[in-house]
C-alpha cells in the first residue's frame, strides 16, 4: 500500500504527460484543437504566418528593440512554432531560450536554430508546455504567438497562462502582455456580391447535377436538394471570414469589448467574451 500511495504522490508531481492531456473532461474537446494545431506542422502553414509582415515586425521590435530586458535572461518560447521568435530572443541577448513547440514542426525548428548557429541557446522541446520539465520561478521571459482567429481561436492563450503560472519568476514579464479585443461595423460590398454570385452558381449547378442522377443512372435525388441549399448558403455566407481591413472600409469607430491583462488573466477569463454592451453612430 505504501508503494501504491508513492506512485500516486510521484504522478501528482511529474508534469502530465501528452497522452493524459488528450483524455479525460476534455477529451473531445483536446482532440479538436490537436486536429486543428496539426496544420502547424507543415511548412506551408509557417511560410503563410511568418510572410504578415505587420505580425512579424511588430514581433522583431519588439524583441530586438528590447535587447536589454532579454540580456541574460531565460526564456520560453511557448508554441515556438518555426522557432523565428526565440532566434530573434537567442539574438537579443538571452542565456537561454527553451523553445516549446507541440507539433512536428519542432524538428524543423532544431535544424533552423542549429543553421543560424544559435543551437547553443535555443533549446528546443517538442512538448506540450504543460509537460515541460520546469521549475517553478524558473523564466524571467514568456514570449509566444498565441493569437488566433478572433484573438481566442487556438486557444493557445491557456498554455501562456500556464507557463505563466507555473514557470515564470515573480515580476517576469510576458511578450505580448495586453490584448484587445473590438468590434466594428465594415461594408465589404466587393466581397459580398462575389459570396452572393458564388452562392447563386453553385445552387444552380444541382440542376445539371439532378437531371445527370436521372439520365444516366436512374436515380432521384430531388429529396436532397432542400439540405443541399441549405449546407450551401452556410457554407458561402455564414461562415466567418477572414480579411485585412484597411481605415475606408470602416462604418463607425471600433468598440473594444474585452481587454485582456495577460498579467493577471485567469484561465476562466479567458474562454471567451463575457457580455460587452456596445453600439455605432
Amino acid at each position: 500500500m505504501a508503494a501504491l500511495a508513492a506512485d500516486g504522490d510521484a504522478a501528482k508531481k511529474r508534469p502530465p504527460k501528452i497522452e493524459e492531456l488528450m483524455t479525460g473532461p476534455e477529451g473531445l474537446r483536446a482532440a479538436d484543437y490537436a486536429n486543428y494545431f496539426s496544420s502547424y506542422a507543415y511548412i506551408y502553414h509557417q511560410k503563410q504566418m511568418l510572410t504578415d509582415a505587420k505580425r512579424m515586425e511588430a514581433y522583431r521590435d519588439a524583441i530586438l528593440g528590447n535587447a536589454a530586458n532579454f540580456r541574460d535572461k531565460v526564456v520560453l518560447d511557448v508554441g515556438a512554432g518555426s522557432g523565428i521568435l526565440s532566434i530573434w530572443a537567442a539574438k537579443a541577448g538571452a542565456k537561454k531560450v527553451i523553445a516549446c513547440e507541440f507539433t512536428e514542426m519542432a524538428n524543423h525548428a532544431r535544424r533552423l536554430v542549429a543553421a543560424n548557429g544559435l543551437d547553443g541557446v535555443v533549446d528546443v522541446r517538442r512538448s506540450a508546455v504543460e509537460a515541460l520539465d520546469l521549475e517553478k520561478g524558473s523564466v524571467d521571459i514568456i514570449i509566444s504567438e498565441w493569437m488566433g482567429y478572433f484573438l481566442l481561436r487556438e486557444s493557445m492563450l491557456d498554455s501562456v497562462i500556464y507557463a505563466r503560472d507555473h514557470y515564470l519568476k515573480e515580476g517576469g514579464a510576458l511578450y505580448p502582455s495586453h490584448a484587445k479585443m473590438y468590434w466594428c461595423p465594415v461594408a465589404l460590398h466587393a466581397d459580398r456580391d462575389a459570396k452572393l454570385a458564388e452562392t447563386a452558381d453553385t445552387l444552380a449547378e444541382w440542376d445539371a447535377f439532378e437531371d445527370e442522377m436521372m439520365r444516366e443512372h436512374d436515380v432521384d435525388v430531388r429529396v436532397l436538394r432542400r439540405p443541399y441549399e441549405e449546407e450551401t448558403r452556410d457554407y458561402c455566407l455564414r461562415q466567418a471570414q477572414w480579411h485585412e481591413l484597411t481605415d475606408d472600409v470602416l462604418e463607425g469607430e471600433p468598440a473594444c469589448v474585452a481587454a485582456l491583462d495577460l498579467n493577471t488573466i485567469t484561465l476562466a477569463e479567458a474562454q471567451g467574451v463575457v457580455e460587452a454592451p456596445f453600439a455605432f453612430d
